[in-house]
């Protein structure tokens, strides 16, 4: 990852949706389930090694406005500092694999989802191993 991306990313403001209150200096953890991410087992096929496999990450937006968009609670909106390694992914390129079944496509269609090639109808999303609250507020 360039120099440039990283500073990018540390100075980022990133948001989580839930709709359970959690305290201030909570550490958001992986929860497991998978079963509500669209397109699960097309992206785990294709995940490199070195990425986070979804079932292992927290999910932040950069925006609050995103969070509805990427599927979060919408009760209470969380900012959170990650603990660990983020990374950045555009949720159009799995919107699109729910409309091909064609297995060259599904997998270019992945690929572009797990190396960050921004979606002309997406909406980034990131990853991290885990995170700590800092903020709460209501949606």
């Amino acid at each position: 990852m360039s120099f440039l991306r990283r500073i990018a990313l540390a100075t980022t403001q990133y948001y989580h949706g839930s709709d359970n209150y959690l305290e201030i200096g909570t550490i958001l953890k992986p929860q497991g389930r998978i079963r509500e991410i669209p397109n699960y087992d097309i992206l785990e096929k294709y995940r490199p090694s070195h990425m986070l496999a979804h079932k292992d990450a927290v999910f932040m937006v950069g925006d609050d406005e995103d969070i509805d968009n990427v599927g979060g609670g919408t009760t209470y909106v969380f900012t959170i500092v990650p603990l660990g390694k983020v990374e950045k992914h555009d949720l159009g390129w799995s919107t699109e694999l729910s409309k091909n079944t064609e297995p060259s496509q599904q997998k270019k269609l992945a690929e572009n989802y797990w190396y960050g090639k921004q979606h002309p109808n997406g909406v980034w999303e990131y990853l991290t191993p885990s995170a700590k609250i800092i903020k709460v507020e209501d949606y």
